[in-house]
């Protein structure tokens, strides 16, 4: 969920469509985002990994538990079944968390991969066709574009936007239960401004699970 968290930020810096002074970016930018977000998530993936796996290993959990910290989303799982139960029936939080951030991150792939397609294969528009408006007396010159691939491709693209924005807001929510518990029980004086701090910044959960 990291990696699509810092891409997203990122991928508005590159898209074709920002210019300065009339010059466009190569399509060929957005590889340096898909990069950066690729770097920074195995950094945190791998502090989160080798955090869950030692905890998991002192508490003597099977072997399978223990290959969980090295998976993506496997490791939500493996992180809600250290921290226990939320309340007296609130079993295997990390398991609603897994598949959250699964069914997120998959909305997420398809969305950006898509749109990553178009950019780099120049279907976003035509030429940039340059236009001058006049405002205060002063001349402005926006850039209008002609999309070249079909409506129904526009819908497509649409519709993993908003299936990806809507669990943007559902998957944190099941994370931040996790981070409850887990927390709770690994960093009880503690717990409440580490489960405040990756609710808020999600690259925080490798550094503070490794600590």
């Amino acid at each position: 969920m990291e990696f699509f968290s810092v891409l997203s930020v990122l991928f508005g810096f590159f898209t074709p469509q920002i210019n300065t002074a009339g010059e466009f970016y190569n399509e060929g930018m957005l590889w340096i985002a898909f990069v950066i977000a690729g770097a920074i998530w195995l950094t945190v993936h791998a502090l989160k990994s080798v955090g869950l796996y030692t905890m998991a290993k002192k508490r003597g959990m099977s072997k399978k538990l223990l290959w969980c910290a090295f998976v993506p989303f496997a490791n939500t799982f493996l992180m809600g079944e250290l921290g226990g139960k939320l309340g007296r029936n609130f079993k295997h939080v990390g398991l609603y968390a897994m598949i959250g951030e699964f069914l997120f991150c998959g909305a997420c792939a398809a969305y950006f991969g898509m749109v990553a397609h178009v950019y780099m294969n120049g279907l976003y528009a035509d030429t940039p066709v340059p236009n001058v408006v006049t405002q205060n007396g002063v001349e402005l010159t926006y850039y209008s574009f002609d999309y070249l691939i079909s409506e129904q491709a526009v819908r497509v693209i649409n519709s993993f936007y908003y299936v990806q924005y809507i669990f943007s807001f559902i998957t944190p929510v099941v994370c931040i239960l996790v981070y409850i518990v887990f927390f709770r029980r690994y960093a009880p004086s503690s717990y409440i401004w580490m489960t405040v701090l990756c609710a808020l910044i999600s690259l925080a959960v490798g550094p503070l699970v490794f600590a």
